[in-house]
């Protein structure tokens, strides 16, 4: 298997991407402008869905006969439908959304803070069942930066500091098609450890846990 690249996504400003709505203050609007055509169109090297990722094998199709009462033969799990390719992904920091449209048509406006809270990072997710690593104080988290990985994912950097999500185009239609029920799960996680949403992070050092954590 060939080893994957994160190739840092440069800036160019000839392309035209999605813009929100334009802010009250002209230096505000000036900046917005400059860090969504920055991100957005960068974002593009890594919506080239046309080019097979790094990893992909291509190899001929198999029919594989496995009968449900054989032992040595268990029948082979489904594999689970993907999730359509991006066409537009665009970060805006004014309102803190990644704004991503996938090729069925779906749309969304992912917040900045729910990518945080629920990134598909070890120090977040943990390392099995049950040790997740509950997120605080990340209502008004920014990301500073983003660049591609292979033709499948983003990996941005939180302004936290947490860089280790790699949020694939699977993951990111999971989260904007289930944000609701995310922001709910997360709501009832807070309240059961008596957890204010606000808070600042415990070092995971002080926390005794294994795993750093912004």
């Amino acid at each position: 298997m060939a080893t994957q690249h994160h190739r840092p996504l440069k800036a160019n400003t000839s392309t035209s991407v999605p813009k929100e709505s334009r802010p009250s203050s002209k230096n505000e609007n000036e900046n917005e402008n400059e860090n969504e055509n920055e991100f957005a169109t960068a974002i593009r090297t890594a919506l080239d869905v046309h080019a097979p990722p790094p990893c992909a094998l291509h190899l001929p199709p198999r029919h594989i006969h496995c009968p449900l009462h054989s032992a040595n033969h268990p029948p082979t799990m489904p594999t689970p439908p993907r999730a359509p390719n991006p066409t537009t992904l665009t970060v805006h920091q004014s309102s803190r959304m990644l704004e991503v449209a996938f090729e069925d048509g779906a749309h969304f406006r992912i917040p900045f803070e729910l990518m945080r809270v629920y990134s598909p990072s070890a120090e977040v997710q943990g390392h099995g069942p049950g040790q997740e690593v509950l997120q605080t104080g990340k209502r008004q988290v920014g990301i500073d930066d983003i660049q591609a990985v292979g033709h499948y994912a983003v990996q941005p950097r939180f302004s936290d500091g947490h860089d280790t999500g790699i949020f694939s185009w699977d993951y990111l239609y999971h989260l904007g098609a289930n944000e609701a029920e995310l922001w709910a799960r997360y709501e009832q996680r807070l309240q059961a450890a008596a957890a204010n949403r606000d808070a600042p992070m415990v070092p995971a050092a002080a926390a005794g846990g294994a795993c750093k954590s912004h």
